[in-house]
């Protein structure tokens, strides 16, 4: 303060000898240059050719301290090559606050905290006020010039942006890994392309999108708000390192699952393999819900499969205007732009097993473990299955035991007094005119259109019937020609 005071006086002997008007107004302000100071010191500069209204210059760093009632409150001083502008230790609650065009803007607290919008900044650097982030407002922080890259921050979101435009945001762009949340707790590694949940340097399940019941979309495309998982793009499934699908589970040098919008293949280094589902392992939780803790893949909610975009299910993969898979909580349906298409399983080889596969061979393409309800037509072999048929087959088949249920009209009505039985005369004369039996299909038409065997047991039951009655009535006649042989007997006896 002295040196202030030694340098002041200086500069007022300066001003008196260079001519200056000094005054000492009744209020006791001092004027410099002006006859009618307006504070206790008010220096005038103009029309002086001195440019400067205080000088200070010494060869120790020279400081301004400022007292209020006796206690030094704030400093305006020298250090070395810095120039200093604080508070002192006496004045513990005081903040240093930056004002501009009648409004305080920025204030930093005894403790150190910045606050820019703030009077009590919460954290080193606080900022309230801004706008929202976007490609031409600059929120509430910016880095860089406008007019090139830079980076923008409001109170929720970050974007990257060069000149106005869009542009990608770099996180350990020079390598190192990224983690979200506590090392001791739960928390998201990023390392490359990789990404690991870990609970306490633990594997953790990882969850998408479990909050609010939203989505996960993998490749380009439409987006479906109906479905919790969504792969728009892929190749076919097949056998090959290229044809892995939409998506590959399992190494291709060993076992995997491929899949694509209408095909699901299990393999085994390039080679057809047997498909099972619901294997012990870890899992994959998609929506909300309660954990379902013995499963590998858990999609919680959805809705039903259908036709339509809104009835996407569970699960789809494939686009919308193309072949695609949906799935919902009991049903699997291959769709083709909003129309049924065919379901293929294990199209590239391999078997399919429902139930336990112990019960079935290598050589079974499909084994069913149960009953199995069919309710349309089957199909064994490369034939046609016939119109109002339900089964073909095309070979040979084998049974131990077959119940035929015939329609009504079995011939028991042979044995009715009513029934016209021909006579074998009858059956004769017909047989060498037809060469085949009355009633019973000729040669010819069971080669065209085959046999029915229910149909054609009732023919023979009826036939057989008619035998019996026509053996019935010679044995009658034969008895007939024994009692009448025997009497004779008797009476060739008795002449003799």
């Amino acid at each position: 303060m002295k040196a202030l005071l030694k340098h002041l006086v200086k500069y007022l002997l300066l001003v008196v000898m260079s001519g200056f008007y000094i005054t000492q107004a009744a209020a006791q302000n001092v004027g410099i240059g002006t006859n009618l100071p307006a504070g206790k010191l008010h220096i005038d500069l103009t029309g002086s050719a001195v440019p400067y209204a205080i000088l200070i210059d010494d060869d120790d760093d020279p400081i301004i301290r400022i007292r209020k009632g006796g206690i030094s409150k704030g400093f305006l001083q020298v250090n070395g090559d810095n120039v200093e502008l604080g508070s002192y230790a006496t004045n513990p609650l005081g903040k240093l606050v930056f004002h501009t065009n009648g409004s305080n803007r920025m204030y930093i607290t005894p403790a150190g905290n910045v606050g820019i919008g703030t009077a009590d900044p919460a954290s080193k650097l606080h900022i309230i006020g801004g706008t929202n982030v976007n490609l031409t407002s600059n929120g509430f922080l910016l880095l860089g010039a406008e007019s090139a890259a830079n980076l923008v921050f409001d109170n929720n979101e970050i974007q990257a942006r060069t000149d106005s435009a869009a542009s990608s945001l770099f996180l350990q762009g020079e390598g190192g890994r990224l983690q979200l949340g506590n090392t001791s707790d739960a928390n998201l590694l990023f390392d490359g392309t990789s990404v690991q949940a870990l609970f306490n340097g633990s594997a953790e399940t990882l969850i998408l999108q479990s909050t609010n019941g939203g989505k996960v979309r993998l490749g380009n495309g439409f987006d479906f708000s109906t479905t919790k998982l969504h792969i728009s793009t892929g190749g076919d499934a097949g056998l090959a390192a290229n044809q892995s699908g939409y998506m590959m589970i399992g190494m291709s040098t060993a076992e995997n699952l491929v899949f694509d919008n209408n095909e699901i293949l299990a393999r085994n280094n390039g080679v057809a393999s047997t498909l099972f589902l619901a294997r012990d392992g870890s899992k994959v939780q998609l929506g909300n819900g309660a954990e379902a803790t013995g499963t590998k893949l858990h999609i919680t909610s959805g809705n039903d499969v259908g036709m339509t975009d809104n009835l996407s299910g569970y699960l789809m993969m494939g686009s919308q205007t193309g072949s695609n898979l949906v799935l919902d909580i009991n049903e699997i349906q291959a769709r083709n732009n909003g129309t049924p298409a065919n379901l293929y399983l294990q199209n590239g080889g391999g078997n399919v097993y429902i139930g336990d596969a112990a019960n079935f061979t290598g050589s079974h393409r499909l084994g069913v473990d149960g009953n199995a309800v069919i309710t349309g037509a089957v199909r064994i072999g490369n034939t046609v299955t016939p119109s109002g048929y339900k089964l073909a087959v095309d070979g040979k088949a084998i049974c131990t035991e077959l119940l035929v249920r015939l329609v009504p009209n079995w011939p028991d009505f042979v044995f009715s007094k009513k029934y016209n039985l021909p006579s074998l005369a009858q059956v004769e004369q017909y047989i060498q005119l037809n060469q085949h039996l009355p009633g019973i299909p000729a040669a010819k038409t069971i080669e065209e259109g085959g046999l029915l065997i229910g149909e054609m047991q009732k023919l023979q039951m009826q036939k057989i019937e008619e035998l019996t009655l026509y053996i019935i009535d010679m044995n009658k006649q034969l008895q007939q020609l024994k009692k009448e042989n025997d009497l004779l007997k008797q009476t060739i006896s008795g002449r003799q």
